[in-house]
């Protein structure tokens, strides 16, 4: 690995945090469920028109929290890659491209201006899909400072959304996470 940064091995899959989504999903419908045994001592002090908008505020924020999570782990295959290409030294264009950018600026690489550019230039991946991705990390930084301004991005996103375009990622561009 080149210096300065060793992989955790922690990496999560990207089914895997469809399958954390769906279980928190599940877990709050069921928690605030009028039929569950514990729903009258749980809400006695709320109507049911209450409950139900916490429960839309709580599957809301969980749609929040999914996709920022699921886009970090998009944001490390790319970094991952990255580092892999540097440290095998391959000979295709795009790793001898990432080499001479790992030469000036080590590991502290931009992934938008730069390693989506060099996906762009040196390899066959989509380019409307590292347009999408552009944007949807517009929405990531959004949830990651903290939401506190209204964001310009061009399109609605949700976690249905980014999990399509997560995808998309992990099975059009040709990754060496190995």
């Amino acid at each position: 690995m080149p210096s300065g940064v060793s992989f955790s091995n922690r990496h999560i899959e990207i089914h895997t945090y469809a399958e954390h989504h769906k279980d928190l999903t599940n877990s709050l419908n069921h928690f605030f469920d009028d039929l569950a045994p514990e729903y009258i001592a749980r809400w006695a002090l709320m109507t049911k028109p209450e409950v139900s908008a916490r429960l839309v505020r709580r599957l809301e924020e969980v749609e929040l929290t999914s996709s920022l999570a699921l886009l970090s782990g998009v944001e490390a295959l790319f970094r991952m890659d990255y580092l892999n290409r540097v440290k095998k030294r391959n000979r295709d264009p795009l790793s001898r491209a990432f080499r001479k950018l790992f030469k000036e600026y080590q590991h502290r690489v931009s992934l938008e201006d730069t390693l989506l550019s060099l996906w762009k230039q040196y390899s066959d991946a989509d380019g409307s899909v590292i347009s999408s991705l552009r944007g949807a990390f517009k929405y990531r930084h959004w949830l990651a400072h903290g939401r506190y301004w209204e964001p310009k991005l061009r399109q609605q996103y949700n976690y249905s959304n980014i999990y399509t375009l997560a995808l998309a990622v992990k099975s059009g561009f040709p990754f060496d996470l190995n």
